[in-house]
């Protein structure tokens, strides 16, 4: 990666600027950022300043895509309107951001001729799919259940067309449930469960349990950069699409109990499991172990309190809201 220009859309993002610290602080990249900051912050990528060119456009916007993707080597398409429950509650900027965007941003590789592009999916392609213990493996059938599952579905699949047809090299990666440092909820979303449960922790109100049963594998944002990179320099992963998780099933119960335990012990009530909420599952870390050499390294526990430390140093941005 060294001296390499990389093209990171939504490279202000709560898994975006990570990738972009690690880039640039542990590899020694040229991090080109491509970000409507309707989400990310610049404050995100503070660290990483000295070695970014940050342009701050959508990638709806098919003249900025063309001119980020100037000169640039290889490609993480982070950007997405990441959100289950607010791409059910708006499906028309679920599909101008996570279909018209993807495919803006894989055209603009392909006249390019990039290296190497990540298209970053979502475990929410599986939707209830999984059988017996709910372990998804990436042989699994897929049967999206929301907006934002089919709207990935489509980015996959088109991606995989881009390489099959133009020899684009992709890789796509399946993330899991993200959580960690940098992670805002969008205003009036259950999705999201650890930010808003330790956030309602943190205020001494009641955390709110949408059925309880669903299963979610709590995937820290870091260790998800980490494998991002991974498979970016990784000739193995070309083709491939990779679960990216923990392997650890937590229900979000058991996940609201955990918070209560370390952050403040506060009432936990139910209420309706929502529309377009899988059941979920956890996933099979065979490939990810098997192409990248790799598996997470912050447990859950120890990820918890390494986001209410870094809510507690950031209070500014804990919304009112929830």
């Amino acid at each position: 990666m060294k001296n390499k220009n990389v093209l990171v859309t939504g490279g202000a993002g709560v898994i975006g600027s990570h990738v972009v610290d690690q880039l640039v602080l542990n590899h020694g990249a040229h991090v080109v950022v491509l970000d409507d900051f309707s989400d990310g912050k610049l404050a995100y990528i503070e660290k990483s300043k000295d070695q970014i060119e940050v342009i701050r456009r959508s990638i709806t916007d098919k003249e900025a895509v063309k001119i980020a993707m100037e000169n640039v080597d290889y490609v993480i398409h982070e950007a997405a309107y990441a959100d289950v429950a607010g791409c059910v509650y708006n499906p028309d900027i679920d599909f101008k951001v996570n279909v018209e965007g993807t495919y803006n941003v894989l055209k603009a590789a392909l006249d390019s001729n990039i290296e190497r592009f990540i298209f970053i999916s979502s475990a929410a392609v599986y939707g209830d799919s999984a059988k017996g213990d709910r372990c998804f493996t990436e042989e699994e059938p897929v049967d999206p259940i929301s907006t934002y599952g089919a709207s990935k579905l489509y980015g996959e699949q088109i991606t995989k067309v881009f390489c099959q047809l133009y020899g684009l090299k992709v890789t796509v990666l399946r993330y899991f449930s993200i959580y960690g440092p940098r992670q805002i909820p969008k205003k009036g979303s259950h999705s999201w469960a650890v930010a808003i449960f330790v956030i309602r922790a943190m205020k001494g109100k009641p955390i709110y349990v949408f059925g309880g049963d669903q299963i979610r594998d709590q995937t820290y944002n870091e260790d998800a950069a980490k494998a991002t990179i991974l498979a970016l320099a990784e000739p193995k992963a070309v083709g491939e699409i990779i679960n990216v998780g923990t392997g650890r099933p937590t229900s979000i119960l058991e996940l609201a109990k955990i918070v209560t335990k370390l952050i403040k012990d506060v009432p936990i009530e139910f209420k309706e499991r929502p529309k377009g909420d899988p059941m979920g599952g956890y996933a099979d870390l065979s490939k990810l172990k098997r192409t990248l050499g790799y598996a997470p390294d912050v447990p859950l526990e120890e990820g918890i309190k390494k986001y209410y430390e870094w809510l507690k140093m950031n209070r500014e941005l804990i919304p009112d809201w929830i």
